[in-house]
């Protein structure tokens, strides 16, 4: 159901020119997508998704297309292909100054290295977002303090 809400504001968005819209509705709706676990279609949303980010310069919405599209390929088991994406939207995070997205992408990318056997790279992702989330007041802090100890 959602995916064909997010399709229906797509369809508006390229009626009316909105870019922006555009690039958003294509990332949700390739969310929507992977959690139906209907994967081919998730990873052409989101990488249209990608082009039209990229095309209109929106380095937020470049990054949020990347981390869906990281969590795409970690639930398909494609760890390479999930840490290429990880590393791209963090290392625009960080030029960003996005603190509170870094440490998302940290997270994230501290989970795919773990589940790829990569502890102490695991764990040195882990540890940096762990620090960022306590910094902001995040609640993840204590969740992620816990999976380290």
């Amino acid at each position: 159901m959602a995916a064909a809400r997010f399709g229906e504001a797509l369809d508006i968005f390229r009626e009316v020119g909105d870019r922006h819209g555009e690039g958003i509705a294509l990332a949700n709706v390739g969310d929507a997508y992977r959690g139906l676990r209907d994967y081919d279609r998730a990873i052409d949303n989101l990488e249209q998704a990608l082009s039209v980010c990229r095309d209109i310069g929106d380095r937020y919405g470049e990054c949020y297309s990347l981390v869906k599209l990281g969590d795409t390929f970690s639930e398909l088991k494609r760890p390479e292909d999930a840490l290429d994406c990880f590393q791209r939207a963090l290392d625009t995070r960080r030029e960003l100054g996005d603190r509170w997205g870094e440490a998302e992408v940290l997270h994230k990318r501290g989970m795919a290295l773990r589940e790829s056997g990569k502890t102490e790279p695991a764990s040195e992702s882990l540890r940096a977002a762990l620090e960022i989330f306590d910094e902001l007041g995040d609640p993840r802090a204590a969740d992620l303090r816990e999976l380290l100890s």
